[in-house]
């Protein structure tokens, strides 16, 4: 049961952080920290993930490695934006990330909306704790009813 309580608050402390990353850079600078506080999040999620895969074995270590594929490819393109390789721009319809038309191989890279971007990384994040949480929580509700079979109680199990 601690364990999915810790699963739960670990995944609302990342949930709160993936609404505090996501404001409207309005200058350069802004735009920066923008893409430097995400790559900075998804590597954090990447070091966690692997500690996950490490540390379980089964289902858990496949969430893990999930977990650091999605948060790497992330990661990746976040870092892309940060190092100019992948530039943000106001549009009429919102923010759009495009190649950086200074760079002979970025510049091959057509223009997306922002908003889809990180409604599809916030999707997928929620996703992946979805299943973390889902799985720590029938993990502990196996381990309660195997230990009242035992005739144990819940604090000693």
């Amino acid at each position: 049961m601690a364990k999915f309580i810790l699963s739960l608050t670990r995944a609302l402390i990342i949930l709160i952080n993936m609404v505090l990353l996501n404001f409207h850079p309005n200058s350069e600078v802004e735009i920066s920290i923008f893409f430097a506080a995400r790559t900075v999040f998804f590597l954090m999620l990447v070091i966690d993930y692997i500690q996950v895969a490490y540390y379980n074995y089964g289902i858990e270590r496949f969430i893990g490695l999930l977990g650091v594929i999605v948060s790497i490819v992330f990661a990746l393109i976040d870092l892309s934006g940060f190092m100019n390789f992948l530039v943000l721009e106001k549009a009429n319809s919102g923010y759009i990330i495009s190649g950086n038309g200074n760079n002979f191989i970025t510049s091959f890279i057509k223009p997306f909306n922002a908003q889809t971007y990180i409604f599809i990384s916030a999707l997928g994040i929620i996703f992946m704790l979805g299943i973390e949480v889902i799985n720590s929580g029938v993990r502990g509700e196996r381990t309660i009813k195997q230990s009242t079979k035992e005739g144990k109680t819940t604090e000693t199990a």
